[in-house]
């Protein structure tokens, strides 16, 4: 006999995130963008069972019966790598393009001291190009290297001119950076991070996003589709951003009237129709 097996569920193929934008009283989705599709999702009901229970003959406490107390629903989902827009669902913030104003950020430079001028500056198209000539008196910028004697940190001091002890450092337009000769006889190497102000690229507002709408599409072993909605998400806690590439994210699952199943979320196996 020919085993069913293939009929069965593989996999989450495909994943949409709405936001949920009320405008002259009528709820848009806005989409968020994904570079890539999750690795992972993952649905969870949340139930929670209440089970009364009532003394038996021989004094032992059993189960009468039980029923549903509350259901909190959870919905997780993890990315092999994501773009900011993704990340932002982990803070909560909706991310949006710098047209207009700026954005404060820091930009890094390390080299080895074999030269005066050891750190040119940059090229345009390159980070660090646009940053402008740091002057002694209002200079944040902290250039510093580690002193061979002591381990610690030795900090540089900003000087309008050209350097003239081990310990000046002179930061010109687009990170041109000049060191004392004594410290360039020395080899040693040198560490830098400098402000700036940025006026385009992706940043995250201070806009929360609010209610989302989460739909998925599967797809089966014998390449048939099942669908998911899930009308209405509000982010949770729990995700985090660190120096890997993965990103999660976690939401829960609110109810949803329309949704036929009581669940807050929909799940349609369409047998028929191959995903193409």
């Amino acid at each position: 006999m020919a085993s069913n097996a293939i009929k069965c569920f593989r996999t989450v193929t495909r994943c949409g995130i709405f936001r949920q934008l009320e405008v002259d009283g009528v709820v848009i989705l806005v989409p968020i963008g994904m570079a890539t599709p999750p690795s992972k999702i993952s649905v969870n009901p949340g139930d929670s069972i209440e089970e009364p229970q009532e003394m038996a003959l021989d004094g032992t406490m059993v189960v009468s019966f039980s029923y549903p107390k509350e259901r909190k629903g959870e919905l997780d989902l993890e990315w092999g790598m994501a773009t900011l827009e993704t990340e932002a669902l982990i803070h909560d913030r909706v991310a949006v393009d710098l047209s207009a104003g700026s954005v404060e950020g820091w930009v890094y430079a390390e080299f080895l001291a074999t030269a005066t001028n050891a750190y040119p500056a940059r090229a345009a198209g390159k980070l660090g190009y646009g940053v402008p000539a740091q002057s002694a008196a209002s200079s944040k910028a902290q250039i510093f290297y580690i002193d061979p004697d002591t381990k610690l940190a030795k900090k540089m001091t900003v000087v309008d001119s050209a350097p003239a002890s081990i310990d000046e450092v002179q930061i010109g337009q687009h990170m041109a950076i000049s060191i004392h000769s004594s410290l360039a006889a020395t080899g040693r190497q040198v560490y830098g991070w400098v402000p700036n102000s940025f006026t385009a690229g992706t940043v995250l507002s201070a806009t929360p996003l609010g209610l989302m709408t989460i739909v998925a599409q599967g797809i089966s072993f014998d390449n048939k589709a099942r669908l998911m909605t899930v009308k209405n998400v509000s982010r949770l806690p729990g995700g985090a951003v660190g120096s890997e590439s993965s990103r999660q994210a976690k939401f829960r699952i609110l109810s949803d009237v329309s949704d036929g199943t009581g669940l807050g979320y929909s799940i349609i196996d369409l047998p028929k129709l191959a995903v193409v």
